[in-house]
């Protein structure tokens, strides 16, 4: 069944009658969800497109005629947004995100669409589980100004840093009452470069940029940084 309509449609969702005016016309048709009156998938980009064609009875959150409102709203809202935003839905965690994401994703896009986050971030799952499993447990939201992350997203493990944001996402069908939790993601890693952040950090965001491996700095035969007795022993006791 595909999602693609063939008339124009208002923010309202209700369709926009011959010679009327489609501002801010939306892409696909209204899908009725399982209740309730019809509710469309709001327009997007590539991403909306992607959504589209996936075949969505091939992962756990079913068909899309299937899917509860508050998904088909919280779709519709990182869709419409021009800040990165990434949800994950039902346990498993399953990954739908908006364009403005996709940078934050590199090669991983679009292969992540539809997946668990634990596959999509596997190299720091440990990491982000318990960040995750809080609010999705009905706990409060987790935030970090500056969390540093080792991601692999253009073939090589790169020192990223990111402020974000992970909400608790309300929906009445599901057995908690949490469906899922909306990352709020705002990549620093430049920033962090440019005032002053580790000599990897600023190799790595160099390569991201040119697309190409690090390149090993070569040594100094003598260390910046001297380790001291009294250096060792504190890092020792943290």
């Amino acid at each position: 069944m595909s999602l693609l309509s063939t008339e124009p449609i208002s923010p309202s969702g209700r369709s926009v009658p011959p010679g009327g005016s489609a501002r801010g016309a939306i892409g696909l048709s209204a899908v009725p969800p399982r209740d309730g009156p019809e509710q469309p998938i709001a327009a997007g980009g590539e991403m909306e497109t992607l959504i589209a064609a996936t075949d969505w009875s091939k992962t756990p959150l079913g068909p899309v005629e299937a899917w509860s409102p508050a998904l088909r709203m919280m779709v519709n809202f990182l869709l419409a947004n021009r800040f990165p935003l990434l949800l994950w839905w039902g346990p498993r965690y399953i990954s739908i995100y908006n364009d403005a994401y996709r940078s934050v994703l590199g090669t991983k896009h679009p292969w992540a669409l539809g997946r668990p986050v634990s596959e999509v971030w596997s190299e720091i799952w440990h990491v982000l589980e318990p960040l995750i499993d809080t609010p999705f447990a009905g706990g409060p939201a987790t935030w970090m100004e500056d969390i540093e992350l080792h991601i692999n997203r253009h073939g090589f493990l790169e020192e990223s840093h990111f402020t974000i944001a992970y909400s608790p996402v309300p929906d009445e069908t599901a057995a908690r009452g949490i469906g899922g939790v909306l990352a709020t993601v705002h990549e620093i890693t430049e920033k962090v470069s440019a005032n002053g952040g580790s000599s990897s950090c600023a190799i790595l965001a160099r390569a991201r940029r040119t697309r190409r491996p690090p390149k090993t700095p070569a040594r100094s035969p003598r260390p910046c940084c001297p380790i001291t007795p009294m250096t060792f022993h504190l890092r020792c006791s943290i």
